[in-house]
């Protein structure tokens, strides 16, 4: 339930201990905000709500926007050898759509990186590429405390009037409201990796060696204050525009019509 652990494993299996054919995980973790990789963390979230009740705070590898997720919200993650150049959602969005339809939730992918139910989002994804793996993750808004999600997410107005919508509690729902048969949490997740995984699929159980690495990779890179969050430098000058592969945010100084110091943020996946 570590945030921290669990975005280290993924990043021991993508550079520690690669997976031949490919690796899926399903996890979930505690009260977590999860930062796109190229965005500006103080722009994107309530701090404050989130100290005051206990939300942990942490940068994800990959891009795309921050997201807020609990104890009844599930991740999952495939890594897999790089096939190819360039940012493809549809190979691992169409596995998991087809999986709640056969659960009875009518879901269908949308727009850049969305699964949606009657125009309601349930779950966003999001890539990371390295030189020789892919990262695909996403999350599944089983039965997430949305009333606490708009509390401590700051989305731009542009972003929701995109969406046609003018809140976060009017974007988005929970699976369980959609679901055939009813479960919690636990049921859900079992149901998930029953029609996910085949026969011929098997489980890779953590060594001691595996946990303690992980571990150290936590305490290294994630959990470490200046990964999660950007400096208070105060540009003088901020330009930014809305485009079809999302925000991008240019943040700069300028001295003698000169650019002395600039930032880029936004939502884009790479």
């Amino acid at each position: 339930m570590d945030p921290f652990f669990n975005f280290a494993l993924e990043y021991y299996f993508m550079t520690q201990r690669r997976p031949d054919d490919g690796l899926l995980l399903f996890w979930r973790v505690e009260p977590t905000l999860m930062i796109g990789r190229n965005q500006n963390t103080q722009s994107e979230i309530d701090e404050d709500f989130a100290r005051r009740n206990g939300i942990h705070i942490v940068r994800r590898l990959s891009g795309g926007g921050t997201i807020y997720t609990d104890e009844n919200t599930w991740q999952y993650s495939f890594i897999v050898p790089k096939s190819k150049d360039g940012v493809d959602f549809k190979p691992y969005t169409d596995q998991i759509v087809a999986t709640l339809c056969k659960l009875g939730v009518p879901a269908y992918f949308s727009g850049r990186n969305d699964i949606l139910v009657s125009g309601r989002k349930i779950s966003g994804s999001a890539q990371y590429i390295g030189r020789d793996v892919l990262l695909h993750h996403g999350s599944l808004l089983f039965g997430t405390d949305l009333e606490r999600m708009a509390a401590c997410l700051r989305v731009p107005e542009d972003k929701l009037a995109s969406k046609g919508v003018r809140s976060v509690s009017g974007r988005v729902c929970t699976i369980a409201e959609f679901m055939k048969e009813k479960t919690d949490a636990v049921g859900f997740k079992e149901k998930m990796l029953q029609l996910l995984m085949s026969p011929q699929d098997g489980v890779y159980a953590l060594t001691p060696e595996d946990t303690a690495a992980i571990h150290r990779l936590a305490a290294e890179k994630f959990r470490p204050m200046p990964w999660s969050f950007d400096s208070e430098h105060a540009f003088s000058h901020v330009k930014s525009k809305r485009l079809e592969g999302g925000k991008i945010e240019f943040r700069f100084d300028l001295e003698a019509g000169h650019v002395s110091h600039c930032r880029i943020f936004g939502d884009f996946f790479s």
